[in-house]
């Protein structure tokens, strides 16, 4: 019977160490992926920043392409009546 006991206490040892050690383990894995979502949080940022300027310099350039075609419509009429 003393070395159930024996047994049972060396299991029970082992089983709160293991679970301590994999508490350490998981507390790490947060850590480093709390970070690597930081990282990919203003990657996203700096992306969605530069999507904002490209757009911006499209609607821009479609205005100037339209204006520019309009002037050009107007200095250079094709049907010109003789």
């Amino acid at each position: 019977m003393k070395g159930f006991y024996k047994i049972l206490l060396i299991v029970a040892f082992s089983s709160v160490l293991g679970l301590l050690i994999w508490n350490v383990y998981l507390i790490n894995q947060v850590d480093r992926l709390s970070k690597i979502e930081k990282d990919l949080n203003f990657k996203i940022q700096i992306l969605e920043g530069d999507l904002d300027l490209i757009s911006y310099d499209l609607v821009t350039s479609r205005d100037s392409v339209r204006i520019l075609n309009k002037k050009i419509k107007e200095d250079c009429p094709q049907n010109e009546d003789n």
